[in-house]
């Protein structure tokens, strides 16, 4: 399996099931993601905060939190956080569309091909470093137009002082004359 993954892109896996984690773990290993694990969601909650993944697996079914809450909690606190859902007992279009609306960027049903997996997450991977480019662009583009705001401002405060020297020069003509 290839993949576009850098080293440094780190995969938060959360499931309750050691087996299915496990498994999980070694497919995005392989494919060269940094992971760590989570069995519940107030586990992930820690590990995104203190890691800050780029990406998280969530299952739907968690022993303290559904999958779809922590989804939706995830992405109220780091938005630019990539999440796909996973589930083996949630797997109706309804369930799907739910976990979409809910803030999951991608949802898959279990089990999962490894080379979909990987497919999705190097998706997922190339959507979150488009997205870190755009936010990049923007910024660099907010800079200018504030530099360029500044440079007009100095400039407009400049011809206003020349238009009053040229009034004031005007009226001692005037009274000279």
């Amino acid at each position: 399996m290839s993949t576009d993954a850098p080293a440094k892109t780190l995969i938060l896996n959360v499931d309750d099931n050691d087996a299915a984690r496990y498994a999980r773990g070694r497919v995005l290993q392989h494919a060269g993601y940094d992971v760590v694990d989570a069995a519940n969601g107030s586990d992930a909650m820690a590990l995104a905060s203190e890691r800050r993944p780029q990406v998280a697996v969530l299952d739907v079914h968690l022993p303290d939190i559904n999958g779809l809450e922590l989804s939706r909690r995830i992405k109220t606190q780091w938005p630019d956080v990539m999440v796909l859902q996973t589930s083996a007992t949630f797997i109706t279009a309804q369930d799907r569309a739910r976990g979409l609306e809910g803030g999951a960027d991608a949802y898959l049903i279990e089990p999962v091909d490894p080379g979909e997996l990987v497919a999705t997450i190097n998706a997922l991977v190339r959507l979150r470093n488009a997205e870190d480019q755009l936010r990049r662009l923007n910024q660099s583009l907010e800079e200018r137009i504030a530099e360029r705001t500044q440079r007009l401002h100095r400039a407009n405060i400049g011809l206003i002082e020349q238009i009053a020297r040229r009034e004031r020069a005007e009226e001692v003509m005037l009274q000279a004359q």
